[in-house]
């Protein structure tokens, strides 16, 4: 069984005007825009989850936190339908956010960043102070999508050693010396 958004009716053999197929853009648009508030939102509860589940279990989160937080990436696994280690990197991501990226938390919300963008965000300052978070996070989108990047870029490649982001196969591509010109669609 499939479940559709209330597709528009076509018609066979009957060519779309400009204006439908820039309306279907629009809607793929809206869509896109749609799911990445889902997934803020399903992150803001997936923190808040966490949260309730550490306070009611306070005392046997102090003598044995591992167990607890093992206990709730599981539930959370469950509830996600993801696997546990999956559902710790999300809870990690909701609980990152919440560490001095407000605005890159509100554009999230707001579907204008997809998770994708908001982990490698988040990644790229984890490393970083309260004040530096604080400072990216008021940094224009720009910035914040070049330190996205800059994450990608610093993932181990396939020999183990970095480089292994999208951002190294854009600079090498095949018959094109590393530091040539090219042209960068990706910002």
């Amino acid at each position: 069984m499939t479940t559709t958004l209330a597709d528009p009716p076509t018609v066979a053999g009957v060519v779309s005007s400009r204006e439908e197929r820039a309306a279907g853009f629009a809607r793929i648009e809206r869509l896109v825009a749609l799911r990445n508030r889902i997934d803020a939102e399903i992150a803001e509860e997936v923190r808040a989850a966490a949260q309730r589940e550490v306070e009611a279990r306070l005392e046997e989160a102090l003598v044995d936190p591992e167990r607890v937080e093992a206990s709730i990436v599981g539930q959370l696994g469950l509830a996600l339908r993801i696997s546990p280690t999956r559902a710790r990197t999300q809870l990690r991501l909701a609980r990152d956010l919440h560490a001095g990226l407000d605005k890159v938390r509100e554009a999230f919300a707001a579907g204008e960043l997809d998770e994708r963008r908001v982990a490698a965000i988040v990644a790229a300052a984890r490393h970083l102070s309260s004040d530096e978070r604080t400072e990216l996070d008021q940094a224009p989108r720009r910035a914040r999508s070049a330190a996205a990047r800059g994450a990608a870029d610093r993932r181990p490649g396939p020999d183990g050693r970095g480089g292994g982001g999208a951002g190294d196969l854009r600079r090498t591509s095949p018959g094109r010396p590393p530091g040539s010109a090219r042209h960068d669609l990706s910002g």
